[in-house]
């Protein structure tokens, strides 16, 4: 014998001591449509408090880069690609697994600008090869640089 149990949207409020979970799903589900249609952060601004927002724009690059680390008191070296890059960091294709809070030096040359880079770094995240790359106190003239970038790679889309 199969029990159906029904419950009326006050008695499962009060069911959870009070708590809106109900009403908070419901606000979940009806803004998600929003957000994963039309994948643009200006659409979707009204559920900005629902979800972790980015703190810089990310725009799609391919750039080699040179990344230097410490490990077991030896510097390694190592050859990525950036897959984007962003004002303060960019995602690394690496084939080797660093672990997040990793220092990692890098070296690479700036599209549209030809001006070689060399910028300290400490690895966020990682998934798999993957890894998000956060730059460690650029230099002035290097920040400029990098936002002027990603200004034009927003204009090139």
């Amino acid at each position: 014998m199969v029990t159906t149990l029904k419950f009326s949207r006050s008695a499962l409020s009060t069911a959870f001591g009070g708590l809106t979970l109900l009403r908070n799903c419901e606000t979940l589900y009806r803004n998600m449509p929003t957000f994963f249609e039309s994948g643009n952060v200006e659409d979707s601004k009204a559920d900005a408090p629902l979800r972790p927002r980015r703190r810089w724009e990310r725009h799609n690059v391919s750039i080699l880069v040179n990344v230097a680390t410490f490990l077991n008191n030896r510097q390694h070296n190592f050859r990525a690609e950036a897959c984007d890059i962003s004002r303060g960091g960019m995602r690394l294709f690496l084939t080797r697994e660093l672990e997040p809070g990793a220092s990692i030096q890098l070296e690479f040359l700036m599209p549209y600008h030809g001006a070689n880079l060399v910028l300290r770094g400490v690895i966020r995240n990682r998934s798999g090869f993957s890894h998000g790359v956060e730059f460690i106190s650029p230099a002035p003239y290097q920040q400029q640089l990098i936002e002027r970038t990603c200004k034009v790679l927003g204009l090139l889309r």
